[in-house]
C-alpha cells in the first residue's frame, strides 16, 4: 500500500469506530483495509467490464444502423423505379396545353391589359409626390 491508501485506511477506521460499526480500533483497521483493497480491485475490473460492454453495445448499434441503412437504400431504389413508371411524357403535356390555349383568348387578355394601364398613364407624378411649395 502507498501513503494515500494508508491515509484512506486510517480515516475509514476512525469513521467505523465513530459510528460504532467496528467494536475495536484493531477491528476497524482490518475492516478498513479490506474495504480499501476491495475498492482498489473493483474499479480495474469494472472499467474493463464497462469497456467490453460498451464495445458490445456500440457494435450491436452499428450493425443495427447498417441494417436500417441497407433497408432504406432498397426502399429508395424501389421508389425510384415506381416514380419512373408514373412519370408522364412531358412533350405530350406541352401539346395539350398549347392546343387548349387559342390565339383568340390571348388577344383578349392583351386588350384587357391595355385598358387597365391607360388610366395609370394619365396620373401626374407631381400629384403623387409633394416637394414643397407650389
Amino acid at each position: 500500500m502507498n501513503i494515500q491508501d494508508v491515509q484512506k485506511v486510517n480515516k475509514l477506521s476512525k469513521l467505523l469506530v465513530a459510528h460504532n460499526i467496528a467494536a475495536s480500533p484493531e477491528d476497524a483497521q482490518q475492516q478498513a483495509e479490506g474495504m480499501v483493497k476491495q475498492s482498489m480491485r473493483m474499479p480495474v475490473q469494472s472499467h474493463e467490464e464497462k469497456m467490453e460492454q460498451m464495445m458490445r453495445s456500440l457494435s450491436a448499434e452499428l450493425q443495427n444502423i447498417s441494417n436500417r441503412l441497407s433497408r432504406i437504400d432498397k426502399n429508395y431504389a424501389q421508389l425510384q423505379e415506381k416514380l419512373e413508371s408514373f412519370k408522364p411524357a412531358e412533350p405530350s403535356m406541352n401539346r395539350i396545353i398549347s392546343e387548349n390555349a387559342s390565339p383568340e383568348s390571348s388577344s383578349t387578355i392583351n386588350s384587357n391589359e391595355s385598358k387597365e394601364t391607360a388610366p395609370e398613364q394619365s396620373v401626374d407624378l407631381e400629384k403623387i409626390f409633394y416637394y414643397g411649395k407650389k
